[in-house]
């Protein structure tokens, strides 16, 4: 396998860590996305690790970010992985079943064809969903999870 795309979760690291902590099911996409369930997570594509050195991330939008970059390849064959906390970036590129990815400062790079990379984003993210409802059964019905879960990323 090229790509190594999973997660640590951190109970502790679900909530804000300042602040009062609001019933899950009220709490916005926006706050969810950036707030909550930080976690390790690691990326690795051809042995290359993105995520060095490491730290927690916001699991719901780095979620998001990998649905999106499925996207951005179907559409125009570039997708992109951001990061809120930083100006760092991965980009995506493809070339017929290939993809090659590349951090902003150019010292990583790693391939992996469509097939796995599609498939590493969609194990993730229903990871990711179903870890979240498992140790909080009140974000089953969270439109954020919702939306999150119907992107057509398959």
């Amino acid at each position: 396998m090229m790509i190594d795309l999973s997660f640590s979760p951190d109970p502790e690291c679900d909530f804000p860590r300042s602040g009062r902590k609001k019933a899950l099911e009220l709490v916005s996409e926006m706050d969810l996305r950036y707030g909550y369930f930080e976690a390790d997570i690691t990326f690795r594509v051809s042995g290359a690790d993105f995520f060095q050195p490491a730290g927690k991330f916001p699991l719901i939008d780095f979620m998001f970010t990998l649905a999106y970059s499925v996207l951005g390849i179907r559409d125009s064959g570039i997708g992109e992985i951001d990061f809120t906390e930083s100006s760092n970036w991965i980009r995506v590129e493809q070339c017929e079943d290939v993809l090659t990815f590349r951090n902003k400062l150019g010292d990583k790079n790693g391939t992996c064809s469509v097939v796995e990379y599609v498939s590493a984003v969609k194990a993730f993210i229903e990871s990711g969903i179903t870890d979240t409802v498992s140790r909080h059964p009140q974000m089953a019905g969270h439109p954020t999870l919702l939306k999150l879960s119907h992107l057509p990323i398959t």
